[in-house]
């Protein structure tokens, strides 16, 4: 976790861009922190100002008391007035940690004398939110993120998969412009 943080905190102050972190408000209270590079602004041909943005980032979960993520995806912003903006994304997830799920489940098919492989996985990342440029470096927002899980269970000689839940969360960010 130390080197990831190291690579996303030298990243945002070699490159412009913008770090930030979220706090997750729902009840698993996970604190995220990401980085975001734009990559096309377009504006406004009457006034000159932004219109949209395309931007790439990554996130990283610094601490859960459940399952972890890190993701990587693309962010179209859309400025509504000069301060606020809307923002979309769509990413690939990766499970860091699963707050120990894949051993419980195995071991909850050992008592019952069956002998279990369980893997969780995900995939799937995107998110909705609004954000404030409080000035030129600062902002806050609010957003909600989702990533779905996957369960595929190896026992018996039968593989069996499933889509298990999208892990959903509400996350006001604080944000930095480099």
């Amino acid at each position: 976790m130390k080197n990831i943080l190291i690579v996303m905190i030298a990243f945002s102050t070699a490159f412009t861009g913008t770090l930030y972190f979220g706090y997750d408000t729902d009840d698993s209270e996970i604190l995220s922190m990401g980085y975001n590079h734009t990559l096309k602004q377009w504006n406004c041909e009457e006034t000159g100002k932004p219109s949209w943005l395309l931007a790439t980032g990554v996130n990283y979960d610094i601490s859960s008391d459940s399952f972890s993520f890190a993701s990587y995806y693309l962010l179209p912003m859309k400025a509504v007035t000069d301060k606020v903006s809307i923002w979309m994304s769509l990413g690939y997830g990766f499970l860091v940690d699963d707050g120990g799920a894949e051993d419980f489940m195995e071991a909850a098919f050992e008592l019952e004398g069956i002998t279990a492989s369980v893997d969780l996985s995900t995939n799937l990342t995107y998110g909705l939110g609004m954000h404030y440029n409080y000035n030129e470096k600062m902002g806050f927002g609010i957003g909600k993120s989702v990533n779905t899980i996957d369960l595929e269970i190896i026992t018996m000689g039968l593989i069996l998969e499933a889509d298990i839940d999208d892990f959903e969360r509400t996350n006001l960010y604080f944000s930095y412009k480099f």
